[in-house]
């Protein structure tokens, strides 16, 4: 029957009307996003090449730039072996015939790696490692938008 299906066209309609309408309190009810503090930006890479010639020379530079780019905060691998497998890649991306331009692979390295998480208030040295290691997990868990986990 006809009337049936307004009266049940015109409850659907009250409903989302009422949930539009909770969903707008809800939204003026909560405080304002925090803005996140921004970080320093990293300086500026000058244009900058080498010449490797062999495996040793390129083994060499990716034992140099691993040491720029932990000074640069950088999350490069700790194992020093790991990370100069991990550069020399971007390394032999970036040789062109007996060239390596330097500066582009630690633009990629700004981009690919990331900062290293640091928390500053840690009342004990020894515990650094932990607390940078549960940062960082509580960032993955709000990236991936789990805020619950994110904020344990």
């Amino acid at each position: 029957p006809p009337k049936e299906d307004k009266k049940r066209k015109k409850k659907d309609q009250d409903e989302e009307d009422a949930e539009e309408k909770n969903d707008a309190e809800e939204k003026a009810e909560q405080p304002p996003a925090k803005k996140p503090t921004p970080r320093k930006a990293l300086p500026e890479v000058e244009e900058e090449t080498a010449e490797v010639d062999g495996k040793e020379a390129i083994n060499a530079l990716a034992v140099r730039l691993v040491a720029r780019l932990r000074e640069r905060g950088l999350a490069v691998a700790d194992d020093d072996d790991a990370a100069r497998k991990q550069i020399g890649g971007y390394v032999m991306t970036h040789k062109r015939g007996t060239t390596v331009d330097v500066a582009a692979v630690i633009r990629q390295a700004d981009v690919d790696v990331g900062r290293r998480v640091h928390v500053d208030n840690v009342e004990c040295p020894d515990n650094q490692g932990l607390a940078n290691a549960f940062k960082e997990l509580a960032n993955y868990e709000f990236k991936v938008g789990d805020k619950f986990k994110g904020a344990a």
